[in-house]
C-alpha cells in the first residue's frame, strides 16, 4: 500500500481556454493498494476565486493477457460552494482504456465521457463522449 499527498497549481492561458487566463489550486490525498488507486482533491478556487470543489476518483488496471491491459477510471466533482451559473453542482467523468505493449511502444484506445448532460463551450452544446487513440514511447 502507498499513500501520497501534495498540492497542484494549474494555470490556463487565454490561448487554451478561449477566454481570459484562469487557474486553480488543488490539495490532494491518495491511497493505492491491490491495483486500485483512489484520490481526493480539494480546491478553494476552482477556475474562479471562491469556488470550492471536492473531486474524488478511483482507477484500476486489469491485465487481460500478456501485453494487454484494461484500465478504468471514474471520478465525481462536487461544488462545496455555490457553483457558477453555467455549472451543475455535481459532474462525473469516466474512461475505459485498452492498452497493448509492443516492446517499448505502448498503443492505447480510450472511450471516455462526462455528465450529466452535454458540455457547453464555443457558444453551443457538445457531447462529452470521446474516442481517442494514442501511442507512448519512453525516452
Amino acid at each position: 500500500m502507498s499513500i501520497d499527498a501534495g498540492a497542484v497549481r494549474s494555470w490556463y492561458t487565454r490561448h487554451s481556454s478561449g477566454a481570459g487566463d484562469t487557474h486553480y489550486t488543488e490539495l490532494y490525498l491518495g491511497v493505492t493498494a491491490h491495483g486500485i488507486s483512489s484520490h481526493v482533491y480539494y480546491s478553494p478556487d476552482y477556475l474562479r476565486p471562491g469556488i470550492e470543489t471536492l473531486y474524488a476518483e478511483v482507477e484500476s488496471t486489469i491485465n487481460l493477457a500478456p501485453e494487454w491491459r484494461l484500465t478504468g477510471h471514474a471520478g465525481l466533482l462536487t461544488h462545496l460552494s455555490d457553483p457558477p451559473r453555467y455549472a451543475r453542482r455535481e459532474h462525473y467523468d469516466w474512461r475505459a482504456t485498452l492498452g497493448r505493449d509492443l516492446g517499448k511502444l505502448e498503443l492505447h484506445a480510450s472511450l471516455s465521457g462526462a455528465g450529466p448532460g452535454s458540455d457547453y463551450y464555443s457558444g453551443r452544446r457538445h457531447s462529452a463522449t470521446a474516442v481517442t487513440f494514442g501511442a507512448s514511447l519512453p525516452f
